[in-house]
């Protein structure tokens, strides 16, 4: 990360000078694990900004400490026309007057195996986790512990964003969405998704409206109108996942308890799961971003092996 003189920055400088780093052309970053290869922004600008149409593909990082300067979008990753994918990265502890974690303005975004954690945005701001204005596609993401004025985990304000074994649990919004919130204008579909366990004034899962493709799993629906396929989904509250905690692929991730609904409910759309776990394990594939391993998340038993993360608190990367 390169600083001007004295630890200031350039407000709004998109020339990698100082402050976050400008991705204006090509770029493929890899790293040895995201808990191991981290881009640490310091709270001194965003992590990341993504121009001029570029290609950016991240795997094995880690994104933390972002905050976009003058409350301007995507405190860890703001995409405004690139073509970006992530792969095993793990995004936390940034914020932002939109995105807190990641603002995808333009261009579009593939996400697969990650983890958006522990991101947050000002007060009346929209996705703690992700604000979407254009093509998002999510794949094996864990989605918690964000928080924002509305669309706790995901704002949609434009474009489309598809959801594919998504664990999206325990974000908070002080107003609308604390799972999702749709703000009309976004084709917003989900399958084999967990939306669980989410806190908002209006609507804890969604604020609006969203299609299903099937096989999602939702706590409660009170605010929330859902259109698609609904025949295959499981409204159930007792949605069984262990707190928070890191997996051996580095991103963070919920355990299913062994007693939970999404044990074999899902459909077999991917090969594997968020921690490159073969699919299926049992009689038939899990919903979320986690398939369950026989042994895994016993009731009563111990923790799955990792290191424990509280939710709404800032993530220290050491």
């Amino acid at each position: 990360m390169r600083t001007a003189a004295l630890g200031t920055t350039v407000p709004n400088e998109d020339g990698a000078l100082t402050g976050d780093l400008d991705v204006t052309d090509d770029l493929e970053i890899i790293g040895l694990g995201a808990d191991d290869s981290i881009l640490n922004a310091n709270q001194q600008d965003r992590v990341i900004e993504v121009l001029n149409g570029a290609v950016l593909t991240l795997r094995n990082v880690g994104l933390t400490g972002g905050m976009a300067i003058d409350n301007g979008y995507g405190g860890g990753l703001h995409n405004v026309d690139g073509a970006v994918a992530l792969f095993n990265v793990a995004i936390s502890s940034s914020h932002g007057g939109g995105g807190g974690g990641i603002a995808n303005d333009g261009g579009s975004m593939r996400i697969v195996a990650s983890s958006i954690t522990g991101n947050r945005v000002i007060e009346d701001g929209s996705g703690g986790g992700i604000l979407n204005s254009a093509a998002l596609t999510l794949e094996n993401v864990t989605i918690s512990g964000n928080r924002a004025g509305t669309g706790g985990g995901l704002q949609a304000l434009g474009g489309t964003a598809t959801l594919r074994n998504v664990t999206l649990v325990s974000n908070v919004a002080t107003g609308a969405g604390g799972g999702i919130n749709n703000g009309g204008a976004t084709d917003v579909r989900l399958s084999n998704t967990i939306v669980a366990n989410n806190s908002a004034e209006f609507g804890p899962v969604c604020g609006y409206i969203f299609t299903s493709d099937g096989h999602n799993l939702f706590d409660d629906l009170a605010d929330c109108t859902v259109l698609g396929d609904t025949s295959s989904n499981v409204i159930n509250g007792e949605f069984g996942l262990e707190g928070m905690s890191l997996n051996a692929a580095s991103t963070y991730t919920h355990v299913p308890l062994a007693n939970s609904p999404i044990i074999d409910a899902g459909s077999c759309d991917l090969a594997v799961d968020q921690r490159g776990v073969t699919r299926p394990q049992g009689n038939g594939c899990d919903i979320g971003a986690v398939e369950w391993v026989d042994g895994e998340g016993e009731v009563g038993g111990p923790p799955p092996v990792g290191r424990t993360v509280k939710m709404f608190l800032p993530l220290a990367a050491r």
